[in-house]
């Protein structure tokens, strides 16, 4: 494709998202954002933090705030346009990898993440910063397996949580394949790389108590959410949303089941993929796996908690071109988009253009059953009849296949001139 005419796509995918940006945020998380610029820019890092004040993030995109608060430009669009950039980042990286095989597929796979209604919702409307946390946590994965540096891949992972701790999601299959492939010298080293990476970047936070304040402003933050889930369409929201995760059941919390049902579904993926893990097509379904693990089992999820999983799913999707995981992948989208519509219409009631009430009461009584259908959707990915040999060039569609037999065996003296060449 001549690049003239991807210059012209990539400005017409940016101003398409550009013009989803102009609708009303979520003015609670909008409103926030703002707040700590003028905080940043008044304050600067080493006072940001406050036990009055509601300040209880990760500082990763707070230094975007100081910047844009220092330079006066206090407004939405610049929160919404670097998540956009950074949407636009992730599935440029996804096209990279799916062109190496298929051009068409790859091409079709930017589209669909960039200007799917989970980034359009998410980025441009709601306003909040998903697609920058999802930008490292790929990068971390991108540079690991395409250009083997497991260094700079544990710094990316790193950067991620310094912009939303749930980057730890990946960490655990992180550190697995960074094992199998560069040894333990080489992992421990970089594991060590990337916590330096998190100190420094807490350092101008926290001068004089670095890793004190570390650990306190995170069990700040998970003390907050303490809840079984938090309109996460999830396990949890069969138990009821927004109840205390200490109940007991069965002589355990909940919180405590949830750890429970986090490792046995993480251990089941790695027994269900144990013998094709270097391959790097099922190495992204299996980040995209954790990810839905990360959502689904553990409580005090988020409904957003989810939206990292797509870019692994999509490049895998246009990797894989099987019409079951294209029919999963849509599926998933659409009930995540239900997801992320039902909470921010519940919570922006002031300047929603999308509300709608009888919407919103179909969706909540429908709950258990699109719940019921994430969790089946998990269950067929990490059951999916994968091949063990990913190496032989996987059909699209079962009748092309069956078509292009039947032709050769009609026609065997083309065929015999066809594998001559």
């Amino acid at each position: 494709m001549k690049t003239k005419y991807i210059l012209r796509a990539l400005i017409i995918v940016f101003m398409i998202r550009l013009f989803f940006a102009l609708f009303p945020s979520f003015q609670v998380d909008m409103g926030t954002w703002l707040a700590w610029a003028k905080r940043m820019a008044e304050l600067g890092p080493s006072h940001f933090y406050s036990d009055t004040v509601w300040t209880q993030y990760t500082p990763g995109f707070l230094y975007w705030l100081w910047i844009i608060g220092k330079l006066g430009l206090v407004n939405p669009l610049a929160i919404k346009i670097p998540t956009i950039l950074a949407d636009m980042l992730v599935g440029y990286l996804i096209w990279k990898i799916i062109r190496k095989t298929d051009i068409s597929f790859a091409n079709f796979a930017f589209i669909f993440y960039v200007l799917s209604p989970v980034a359009i919702l998410n980025g441009s409307i709601w306003g909040q910063i998903d697609g920058i946390l999802t930008l490292f946590m790929f990068l971390s994965v991108f540079v690991l397996l395409e250009m083997k540096r497991n260094y700079l891949s544990w710094i990316f992972a790193s950067m991620a949580f310094l912009i939303k701790p749930q980057a730890i999601a990946i960490y655990p299959l992180l550190g697995i394949v960074s094992l199998i492939r560069f040894g333990w010298k080489k992992t421990i080293f970089s594991i060590l790389i990337g916590g330096a990476v998190i100190i420094i970047g807490f350092i101008p936070f926290y001068p004089h108590d670095t890793i004190v304040g570390i650990v306190n402003l995170i069990q700040k933050m998970g003390q907050s959410y303490s809840y079984t889930s938090l309109f996460a369409f999830n396990i949890w929201s069969y138990v009821g949303m927004w109840k205390l995760d200490s109940t007991n059941f069965a002589g355990l919390s909940y919180f405590t089941w949830g750890v429970i049902l986090s490792f046995g579904a993480y251990v089941a993926m790695l027994w269900r993929y144990r013998k094709v893990q270097s391959n790097n097509v099922i190495i992204y379904l299996m980040f995209a796996l954790s990810c839905y693990i990360f959502f689904l089992f553990p409580t005090r999820a988020h409904e957003r908690y989810l939206f990292p999983m797509f870019a692994y799913l999509v490049t895998f999707t246009g990797m894989i071109k099987q019409r079951i995981i294209f029919f999963l992948t849509g599926l998933a989208v659409v009930i995540y988009t239900i997801n992320l519509y039902l909470s921010y219409s519940y919570y922006e009631t002031v300047l929603n253009p999308f509300k709608n009430v009888f919407w919103e009461q179909s969706i909540t009584n429908m709950i258990p059953v699109l719940s019921a259908i994430q969790i089946g959707i998990f269950g067929c990915l990490i059951l999916s009849p994968i091949r063990e040999n990913l190496k032989e060039k996987m059909p699209v569609l079962r009748r092309h296949r069956k078509t292009v037999e039947q032709w050769r065996d009609k026609y065997p003296g083309e065929k015999a001139e066809e594998e001559e060449k």
